[in-house]
């Protein structure tokens, strides 16, 4: 008697069990709020030439240096969040735009053998056009290349360049308080005419292509030839903010961001 008992009891508690789990929600309730993720900077990765010719140059570590395999070959790679650095382009609609790329002074302990630096190459410029060897260092730093993408916003249009186009923009990069000086957001070394103070420097914009949704292409401007006294015209200056004197330097890198970012 006992078992025909508890044999209902049992049923009933399985049954119930089953019906509770039938009626678990499977989405939000009408008026709840739903919290959608917060958007995020693209992060990024930046390629730079370790040729000899290039003035501004990866530091050439092997274990960053791209495979032969690599659309960025032979090009030292600073990954965002790769041994202390930090690489994004800052494209949300309230941002500026600018694309970052620092090696930070505490760098990651597990890359303490080869904390990620840059070299810098320094060549005067001579009144006739030559240039002269005045020194390199190789330093951490931090790098803003000006508006390169940003998304519009509250009536303002967005910045960009069309894929396949070449526009000329600012480039600054502070050599961790070394030659030229200056920190993380400011200037020690401009690749711009102007400073944003005022600074009138007389230095020559960057340019750059936009070769993919994804990436960009960074180059100086060509020199030329004066016509009438065979001197070489620079395009290719940055201004020294610590001794206020324009170097020959010229760059070439490269930048890919985590995802395709569009107008």
């Amino acid at each position: 008697m006992l078992k025909l008992t508890l044999l209902p009891m049992t049923l009933l508690a399985l049954a119930a069990a089953c019906d509770r789990t039938s009626t678990l929600p499977t989405g939000p309730r009408p008026g709840e709020a739903v919290f959608a993720k917060a958007p995020a900077d693209p992060t990024a990765a930046f390629y730079f030439s370790n040729d000899a010719s290039i003035l501004l140059q990866g530091d050439g570590l092997a274990a960053f240096v791209e495979p032969i395999t690599s659309p960025f070959a032979g090009l030292s790679r600073y990954g965002d969040g790769e041994c202390g650095v930090v690489a994004k382009v800052w494209a949300l609609p309230t941002e500026s735009g600018d694309a970052i790329m620092g090696t930070a002074s505490t760098q990651d302990h597990r890359c303490a053998a080869f904390p990620r630096k840059i070299r810098v190459t320094f060549a005067f410029i001579n009144t006739n056009g030559t240039v002269t060897a005045d020194g390199s260092e190789t330093v951490q730093g931090f790098m803003n290349l000006h508006q390169l993408e940003k998304a519009a916003a509250n009536g303002n249009p967005a910045i960009y360049i069309p894929v396949g186009d070449t526009q000329l923009r600012g480039l600054s990069l502070s050599d961790d308080n070394g030659r030229c000086g200056g920190s993380a957001g400011n200037v020690g070394l401009a690749f711009r005419p102007v400073l944003k103070i005022g600074t009138l420097a007389g230095a020559d914009d960057v340019q750059v292509h936009r070769d993919a949704a994804d990436t960009w292409t960074i180059t100086s401007q060509p020199d030329e030839i004066d016509g009438g006294t065979g001197q070489t015209i620079h395009h290719d200056k940055a201004y020294c903010v610590n001794n206020a004197t324009l170097y020959h330097m010229p760059v070439r890198f490269s930048i890919k961001t985590s995802r395709a970012l569009t107008p």
